[in-house]
């Protein structure tokens, strides 16, 4: 006797589903962030600091921020407390540390200071050479002196860092002066720079960077960054419910990561947000 056996199949089925609001939803504000709008009791300077936009619908259910705008004055000096320092050893092999003054310096003023500072061991002096840009150590032919690689100035100079090489008379520097100072600046933001975070060759760790923005505008002067269309320096935020922006963090930092002076001088933002 032949029995028929009833075989079930069962078919599970994964979906993923991708939210996508509809963009005749879709409204856009301008939202402008100004240092002076931060509690000055808690953020004294105004290259980190806060703002609030809790009661503002504007700043709910967030899907994308465009920069707009960006001002800020270039107080950021080119001889700073990273890059001051010249090592230099004299014959006798006694260490020499000249430490420069913090502040803006062209490069006459720069190696003028260094020959006259009385660490400067005597008969060595810079000169500098506008047509290549270079500088020239004028040794001692009997008592040379040698600079040191763990000067932070070095690269300022025209050396190379790291190293420890004896320059004799006359001796130019192998690489041109660096006196450019922060040629460009970087906006932290644990708010704004959601899945956008600033990731660099050779290094494991995240930075919240929102914008790099260039500094090519002279010592002293305000610099307007501007962006015309709304699909650069965007940033989209992959929630279905979009984001909250109630409160947003603003820290300007050079290329190391490391804290700008804004000397308290206005900083502004003008910020386009698309939300529900």
């Amino acid at each position: 006797m032949l029995y028929e056996q009833q075989c079930c199949i069962y078919l599970k089925i994964y979906l993923t589903i991708v939210y996508k609001p509809n963009m005749s939803e879709i409204k856009s504000s301008i939202l402008r962030i100004s240092s002076n709008q931060r509690n000055k009791s808690a953020y004294e300077n105004t290259s980190n600091f806060s703002v609030n936009f809790s009661n503002n619908g504007a700043v709910q259910k967030i899907h994308s921020v465009v920069l707009k705008h960006f001002s800020f004055t270039n107080t950021f000096y080119n001889i700073n407390q990273y890059n001051n320092v010249l090592e230099v050893k004299d014959d006798v092999g006694d260490t020499q540390t000249i430490t420069v003054p913090i502040g803006n310096y062209n490069i006459r003023e720069l190696y003028t200071y260094i020959n006259a500072d009385h660490k400067m061991p005597s008969n060595n002096v810079f000169s500098y050479d506008s047509i290549t840009n270079k500088l020239t150590l004028t040794a001692s032919a009997s008592h040379p002196i040698q600079i040191l690689g763990s000067g932070t100035i070095n690269k300022v100079l025209g050396y190379k860092e790291g190293d420890s090489v004896v320059y004799a008379a006359d001796t130019e520097a192998p690489f041109q002066v660096a006196l450019q100072g922060n040629q460009h600046i970087f906006i932290k933001s644990t708010a704004l720079s959601n899945q956008s975070n600033l990731i660099e060759a050779g290094e494991n760790q995240e930075e919240p960077v929102f914008a790099m923005i260039p500094n090519d505008v002279p010592f002293g002067a305000i610099k307007h960054y501007e962006t015309v269309h709304d699909t650069l320096d965007v940033v989209n935020y992959h929630s279905q419910d979009g984001i909250s922006l109630s409160n947003i963090d603003i820290t300007i930092v050079d290329n190391h990561k490391r804290e700008l002076d804004t000397s308290c001088h206005e900083v502004n933002m003008i910020l386009k947000v698309f939300y529900e």
